[in-house]
C-alpha cells in the first residue's frame, strides 16, 4: 500500500503545480482581454474591478484613431512572411554544406554560427541604421526584412543543421549511386525527410519576426511600421490609455496565436521526429 500512496501523492502534487504554473502563465493574458473591454477609468480602479459592463468602444478607437492600421498589419504581415521564406531558402543550403560537405569541426561551426545569434540586437540597431540610410532603405519594408534575416539566420541553420544530422546519410549516398546530383539528392531525398524540421523552423522565425520591436523602431518612421512598434502610440501626454492599449494588444496577439494553434502540430511533429531520427 506504500507504493501506490506515494504514487498518488506524487500525481497529486503534480497536478497541482500544472495547474499553478497554468494559471501563473494564463493570468496576464487573461487580465489583458478583460482589460479590453473596459473603459479607461474601469482599468484604473483600485481594487480592479471584476464585474462591470464591458464595453467594445476600445476596439472601436483602435480602429479609427491608430494612422494607417489596417496598412500595418499588412507591413507586419508580409515582413514575417518574406523574412520567414527567405530565411528558410538561405538556412537549407547552408545547414546541408555544413552537416555533408564539412569533414571535421562541423559541431564547432555550429556553434559559432549560434553564437551569432546571442550578440544583442541593440548592437545592430546603428550599424544597419547607418547601411540602411546610405541604400536609402530606411521606412521600407525590405530594410526590416534584411534585419531580420540577418539577425535570424544563425538560428535558422543551427536548426536545419540538427535535423539534416539525424537523416541518415545512407539515403542520400544511394540516391548519388543512382545517378542524382548532390542538389538532386537534396531535393529528392533530404527535402521530403525534412519538412516537419522545415515546418518547425520557420514557424519559430515567423514568431521572432512578428515580435520584432527594435529593428521596425530603428529602420522606419511611418510607412513601414509594424504592430509592436505602433502600441507606443497610446502611451499619451496624460498617461497610458490602458484600455486601448489592452485592445490593441489583444489584436496584436491574435493572429499569431491563431497560427500557433494551427501550426501547433507541426512543430511538435518537427521537433519529435528530430528526437526520433536521432
Amino acid at each position: 500500500m506504500v507504493r501506490p500512496l506515494r504514487g498518488l501523492t506524487a500525481a497529486i502534487l503534480t497536478c497541482g503545480a500544472l495547474i499553478v504554473y497554468c494559471i501563473w502563465a494564463v493570468f496576464p493574458i487573461l487580465w489583458v482581454v478583460l482589460t479590453s473591454f473596459k473603459t479607461n477609468a474601469e482599468a484604473l480602479t483600485v481594487p480592479p474591478q471584476l464585474l462591470f459592463r464591458p464595453t467594445i468602444s476600445n476596439y472601436v478607437d483602435v480602429f479609427t484613431s491608430v494612422y494607417q492600421f489596417s496598412s500595418v498589419v499588412e507591413n507586419s504581415i508580409v515582413i514575417a512572411a518574406v523574412g520567414t521564406a527567405a530565411i528558410v531558402l538561405l538556412a537549407l543550403p547552408a545547414a546541408y554544406g555544413l552537416s555533408r560537405l564539412i569533414p571535421w569541426g562541423r559541431n564547432a561551426v555550429s556553434f559559432g554560427i549560434i553564437s551569432a545569434r546571442t550578440f544583442p540586437t541593440i548592437g545592430l540597431a546603428i550599424p544597419l541604421f547607418i547601411v540602411m540610410q546610405n541604400a536609402r532603405l530606411l521606412d521600407t519594408r525590405l530594410a526590416v526584412i534584411i534585419a531580420n534575416v540577418a539577425y535570424s539566420l544563425p538560428f535558422g541553420i543551427w536548426m536545419m543543421f540538427g535535423f539534416i544530422e539525424s537523416i541518415p546519410i545512407e539515403l542520400e549516398e544511394a540516391a548519388l549511386l543512382d545517378g542524382c546530383t548532390r542538389v538532386g539528392a537534396l531535393a529528392r531525398v533530404i527535402v521530403p525527410q525534412l519538412l516537419p524540421g522545415l515546418g518547425a523552423t520557420a514557424i519559430l522565425t515567423s514568431i521572432v519576426a512578428w515580435r520584432e520591436y527594435l529593428f521596425p523602431l530603428i529602420l522606419t518612421t511611418r510607412n513601414a511600421r509594424t504592430l509592436p512598434v505602433v502600441a507606443g502610440s497610446f502611451i499619451t501626454d496624460v498617461g497610458p490609455n490602458w484600455g486601448g492599449l489592452c485592445a490593441y494588444s489583444v489584436l496584436t496577439i491574435l493572429p499569431i496565436a491563431i497560427f500557433c494553434a494551427v501550426t501547433g502540430k507541426i512543430l511538435v511533429k518537427g521537433f519529435v521526429a528530430g528526437a526520433v531520427k536521432g
